[in-house]
């Protein structure tokens, strides 16, 4: 479920939030105020899509160098895209300054497919009169029965037999499973500030980002009195999905979940007792969707503790399915421990994202 608010942020930014670390992600009001200070000063019509806006993160130095209290630059990353001529652009916006302090045409590329676009060649589709009439002489005239699918990297074929699974086409499910129950009387071990996490001698910072999904920044471990730096930032760089498949209309499809869809764009709801069990801590994720509108995305990214298993320590099965009785409703078999972790439902795949603990103590 998101919240979609239109609007939001007007003309600049009326009063800063705070801003505790130069890796905050942008907050709801900071998107809407990136986007209405971009169309206003590039003065865009309706025909240009934003792609993606995102925190501009700020030079290492910056952040490495960061003290409390220090005044934090908040910029802005956007990717748009002009529907009228298929140009790329990419733009960062100064939200204290209120200014575009770059724009630039990125020639020869195709931006990442944007969500609401799938939902809107669907209905095209099922709006064409042509389609109709062909779709009738095969004795199809409910559209509410027909499913359009739209593939950046083409057409993908049915499966050779029925492979629903939802509860209803599966039929009775096994009730000899016992619940699970994780408590911490004293509540869990790691403590959050804002993005920042601390637990036992490890240091972190969570973010997200359309493109990417989860995000780890900064992991640092409290090694004789000072923060030892592990890793910088850890991410999915891509998740390539080649069919394999060496038919004529299939050999040359693959897909880029993270570079042509964006898992980040993709992301469920997690849930607890669902995909998480125990004392959890969620984080709610903020982007906007192709027309600028800043969307709510709530328990994007759960953390968790517990005890690692590595037979038992999984989801067995997660599934989202956007259309149908069961649209946009999770679906979860099977255990869930102490982890950030999210998960997302690129077309008739379900993906999760974890980073585990397993370090030494």
């Amino acid at each position: 479920m998101v919240d979609i608010h239109h609007g939001v942020g007007g003309l600049g930014l009326t009063s800063s939030p705070p801003i505790h670390h130069p890796l905050e992600p942008l907050t709801a009001e900071e998107l809407g105020a990136a986007v209405a200070l971009v169309r206003e000063k590039r003065q865009l019509g309706g025909h240009v899509r934003f792609v993606s806006a995102t925190l501009h993160e700020p030079p290492k130095n910056v952040v490495l160098n960061f003290k409390e209290g220090d005044q934090v630059p908040r910029e802005a990353f956007i990717k748009l895209l002009d529907n009228n001529n298929g140009a790329a652009y990419e733009a960062i916006v100064d939200l204290t300054a209120n200014e575009v302090t770059s724009w630039k045409h990125i020639p020869g590329v195709q931006p990442s497919v944007m969500l609401d676009e799938f939902f809107e060649c669907e209905q095209l589709l099922k709006d064409n009169k042509d389609f109709q009439a062909a779709l009738a002489k095969r004795g199809v005239t409910d559209m509410n029965m027909v499913m359009v699918d739209p593939w950046s990297a083409g057409y993908y074929g049915l499966p050779p037999e029925p492979g629903n699974y939802t509860p209803e086409a599966v039929g009775k499910m096994r009730t000899d499973l016992k619940p699970v129950e994780i408590t911490q009387s004293e509540g869990p071990s790691f403590t959050v500030r804002g993005h920042e996490v601390t637990w036992q001698k490890w240091h972190l910072r969570i973010g997200f980002t359309p493109r990417e999904g989860l995000v780890l920044h900064t992991i640092g471990y409290e090694d004789q009195g000072r923060i030892r730096p592990i890793l910088y930032r850890a991410a999915l760089a891509e998740m390539v999905v080649p069919y394999g498949d060496p038919a004529p209309n299939q050999w040359r499809k693959n897909a880029f979940d993270v570079g042509e869809y964006g898992v980040g764009m993709l992301a469920n709801a997690l849930e607890l007792g669902c995909d998480c069990l125990g004392e959890i801590r969620y984080f709610d994720a903020h982007m906007v969707d192709s027309r600028g509108n800043v969307v709510h995305m709530p328990n994007t990214i759960c953390m968790q503790p517990g005890w690692y298993d590595p037979v038992r320590d999984k989801t067995h099965w997660h599934h989202v399915d956007r259309r149908g009785s069961s649209r946009r409703q999770a679906q979860v078999r099977g255990a869930c421990r102490t982890r950030p972790q999210r998960a997302e439902s690129p077309a008739y795949l379900q993906c999760a994202t974890r980073y585990d603990d397993r370090w030494p103590k």
